[in-house]
C-alpha cells in the first residue's frame, strides 16, 4: 500500500511525444557536411506560485550530418545527437539541460522545485536538409504534475536556419 501511495504521489512528468516517424537513412552522402546557423528560441516556464517567465533568446549553431544517417547538433559547447532520413527530413529531442544558457537559471530552478526532471527527453527539433541549407522547428512542452494536478510547465518553440 506504500509503494503504491508513494507511486500515485510522484507520478513525475510527462510531455508530448516526440516521436514523428523519421528513421534514419542510409544513403544521407548527399546531405552530409558542417552546416553553421541560428537557432532563434523562446521558452515558457510556469509554476504554481509563481509568475511565468519566458526567455527569448538566440544562439549560434553548429550542425553535422554524417554518411550514415546522424546528425550532430552543438549549442553551447552541448552536442545533441538526432537522425536523418534519406529524404532529407531530420529530428533530434532535447531536455531542459540540453537547451544549454538558453533557459536561465531561475526557471530552471522553478522547473526542478516543480519536481520537473531537467533531463527528460520532451521536446523536439525537426526539419530539412536541402543542400547547401538546412531549417527546422522547435517545439515542446513539458507538462509535472503531482497527484494528476499540474504544478509546472515548460512550452519552447523556436526556428532554426543554417547553411553549408
Amino acid at each position: 500500500f506504500v509503494i503504491t501511495f508513494c507511486s500515485i504521489v510522484l507520478i513525475g512528468c510527462g510531455g508530448s511525444s516526440t516521436n514523428s516517424g523519421i528513421t534514419q537513412g542510409t544513403d544521407t552522402g548527399s546531405f552530409s557536411g558542417t552546416y553553421e546557423g541560428t537557432l532563434e528560441f523562446r521558452a515558457t516556464a510556469d509554476a504554481i506560485g509563481t509568475s511565468p517567465k519566458s526567455d527569448n533568446e538566440s544562439a549560434t549553431v553548429e550542425i553535422e550530418i554524417t554518411e550514415n544517417g546522424t546528425v550532430h547538433l552543438t549549442i553551447d559547447e552541448i552536442r545533441l545527437d538526432g537522425i536523418v532520413d534519406d529524404d532529407g527530413n531530420w529530428e533530434l529531442e532535447i531536455s531542459i539541460n540540453d537547451f544549454g544558457s538558453l533557459i536561465d537559471e531561475e526557471s530552471k530552478d522553478t522547473l526542478k522545485t516543480a519536481g520537473c526532471p531537467l533531463g527528460k527527453k520532451f521536446a523536439k527539433i525537426e526539419g530539412q536538409v536541402t543542400p547547401p541549407t538546412m531549417s527546422g522547428e522547435v517545439s515542446g512542452k513539458l507538462s509535472c504534475k503531482v497527484l494528476l494536478v499540474t504544478v509546472g510547465t515548460l512550452e519552447v518553440s523556436g526556428t532554426l536556419t543554417a547553411t553549408m
